[in-house]
């Protein structure tokens, strides 16, 4: 008499879950990733507002009196507030006689690298 085998063995049965807990696991572990990095890219955004907002309203000053600014805590408006999540910083460094150049960094949280903005300044003759 032949004997047939129909069915699963419980180690096939115990392979299959092992298997589809790891799919789960893989898959889990790429929302949370792709959870962070959206978090991160949204506040990176926010440094990069924060820092155009203020170059621009650095641009505006008259080139001879714009200087280096100290790093200031500020909100994610732009405002200074001592409990603000980021940081903004403004370097200015001559260039030559008639030119500067203009840096604004903002750090945020948890930012590998903070955003950086340059641009140059011509200092008109008085």
């Amino acid at each position: 008499m032949i004997r047939r085998d129909d069915g699963f063995t419980i180690i096939s049965v115990l392979v299959a879950i092992v298997m589809l807990s790891m799919g789960i696991l893989a898959l889990s572990r790429t929302g949370t990733i792709a959870m962070a990095s959206q978090n991160t890219a949204g506040l990176r955004t926010t440094a990069l507002a924060i820092a155009r907002a203020h170059m621009e309203e650095v641009r505006s000053r008259p080139a001879a009196d714009v200087v280096s600014e100290p790093k200031v805590a500020v909100d994610e408006t732009g405002n200074v507030i001592s409990t603000g999540a980021f940081t903004r910083q403004v370097e200015v460094t001559s260039v030559r006689h008639n030119l500067k150049q203009i840096k604004v960094w903002v750090t945020f949280p948890g930012g590998p690298a903070p955003v950086e903005l340059l641009t140059l300044a011509y200092v008109g003759a008085l």
